[in-house]
């Protein structure tokens, strides 16, 4: 194991209506070795979508449903904190499909994993702004 501890938000139960005490726990796990080819993230910026409340159902849309006990889906802003890449190095900064958790482990040529290269007067949490989707917030992890 790494010696790093994450903390994940977990869909515990399909909430019936507005979320509710129960629906979601926060959970506490050790982060596992990497392996080659792959990096440690830390999130440091998380969107909230529209999009990840009806993913908590259980009915198949145009997106798969969040299983039960699974990290709550989220984009992320991150930045690389290990890495056993050549892709992808220490301190790089991504955005990344890294759910509602503090640190993520995924393959450094993971698909819809683009690295930032950071531009002077732009914060990172402009990174996951899409236009036309003006009213998505960004949260700070």
């Amino acid at each position: 194991m790494t010696n790093h501890t994450n903390r994940a938000v977990i869909l515990k139960q399909r909430p019936q209506g507005e979320i509710q005490e129960g629906d979601l726990t926060l959970e506490e796990r050790p982060v596992r070795e990497l392996k080659e080819g792959e990096v440690l993230a830390k999130v440091l910026w998380l969107s909230l979508d529209p999009y990840m409340r009806p993913r908590m159902n259980d009915a198949k849309g145009y997106m798969d449903p969040i299983g039960l006990d699974e990290v709550v889906v989220g984009e992320s802003v991150a930045r690389i904190v290990e890495s056993r890449s050549d892709d992808l190095k220490v301190d790089d900064l991504v955005t990344c499909y890294s759910g509602w958790q503090e640190y993520v482990v995924f393959p450094a040529n993971a698909e819809m994993v683009y690295k930032i290269e950071p531009k002077d007067n732009v914060p990172l949490q402009a990174y996951l702004a899409l236009p036309g989707c003006p009213d998505a917030p960004v949260i700070a992890a």
